[in-house]
C-alpha cells in the first residue's frame, strides 16, 4: 500500500494534449437555380394490350413497318405482304375466265348457226 500511495504521490510530468491540424474545407456560394425533379425507378414494364396478327392470306411477309414496342392506331398499316403469287394466280383465273367466257360465245354462236340451218332445211323440206 505505500508503493501505491509513493506511486501516487510522484509528481507528474507537464502534460500538454496534443490538437489535431485543422481541416480543410472546400466553400462554395449558395445560388438559386432551378432543379428538374427525376424519379429513377427500376421495374417491368406491361403493355396495356398485347395483340397476335394473322392474316388470311397465305402471303409472306415483304415488310414490317413498326417497331415491336411501338404504338400503333387503328386502321394504321403494320406489314406489307409480297402479293407476287397471289397476282399471278389471279391473272391466270382471269385468263381462264376469259376462255371460258370466249368458249361460250363460241357455243353461242354455233348453236345459232345450227338452229338457223335446221329451220332452213325445216323450210326447205
Amino acid at each position: 500500500m505505500l508503493v501505491g500511495l509513493a506511486i501516487a504521490r510522484r509528481p507528474r510530468p507537464d502534460y500538454t494534449p496534443v490538437e489535431p491540424p485543422p481541416r480543410v474545407v472546400t466553400t462554395a456560394t449558395v445560388t438559386r437555380e432551378r432543379v428538374a425533379a427525376t424519379v429513377e425507378l427500376t421495374g417491368t414494364l406491361q403493355p396495356v394490350s398485347r395483340v397476335d396478327l394473322t392474316s388470311p392470306l397465305p402471303a409472306r411477309v415483304a415488310a414490317v413497318l413498326v417497331s415491336e414496342g411501338q404504338e400503333v392506331s387503328a386502321g394504321q398499316l403494320l406489314a406489307r405482304l409480297d402479293d407476287r403469287e397471289m397476282r399471278a394466280n389471279l391473272n391466270k383465273a382471269e385468263a381462264g375466265v376469259a376462255a371460258a367466257e370466249a368458249q361460250v360465245a363460241q357455243a353461242r354462236l354455233g348453236a345459232a348457226m345450227a338452229a338457223d340451218l335446221a329451220t332452213s332445211r325445216v323450210d326447205r323440206a
